[in-house]
């Protein structure tokens, strides 16, 4: 199972790898990302599932039912 999880900086950083993203998503990579990153790549058309961040304090714990210490966790504990 291909799957990438990103997490990527400013605007500038995101523009950078965006024929990237687009590449890793054709390949058939399932990818994750944290909130701003997944709106930034599916406002220009790429699949990407939204993850949010478990340690965060405005996050509540209902995706990750407070077991998740960190986004590895998450990602393998997810189904």
């Amino acid at each position: 199972k291909k799957t990438i999880f990103l997490s990527i900086g400013g605007y500038h950083s995101k523009t950078e790898m965006l024929e990237s993203v687009h590449i890793l998503a054709e390949l058939g990579y399932t990818l994750y990302a944290s909130k701003g990153t997944a709106d930034y790549y599916q406002s220009h058309g790429i699949e990407i599932c939204v993850i949010e961040w478990p340690f965060e304090e405005d996050i509540s714990n209902e995706k990750t039912g407070g077991v998740a210490k960190n986004v590895s966790d998450f990602l393998h504990n997810k189904d």
